[in-house]
């Protein structure tokens, strides 16, 4: 029964689907406070670090005039990721 939500005040959007405070709070968080965005260069071993968030990801890496670009798991039990052209 919506009714009860409604009277709750719960959810994150109006009934007109207006996003109310929480709802661009949280738009924020994903776009702004909780997203990584960095430029690297690697060292002589071709090491590069940073620090992000874990989950899903794309990361472009380029060497001389090649760019790939690949879908990576940053996972809590995993600390290193290795990029291959393959």
């Amino acid at each position: 029964d919506n009714r009860v939500e409604n009277r709750c005040r719960g959810g994150l959007f109006h009934h007109d689907l207006t996003p109310k405070k929480s709802a661009l709070t949280m738009k924020k968080l994903f776009d702004e406070d909780w997203h990584t965005e960095e430029e690297l260069v690697s060292d002589e071993r071709g090491i590069a670090e940073f620090r992000g968030f874990y989950g899903k990801c794309s990361v472009e890496a380029g060497i001389r005039e090649k760019t790939i670009l690949r879908n990576a798991s940053f996972m809590r039990d995993k600390r290193d990721l290795c990029l291959t052209d393959e």
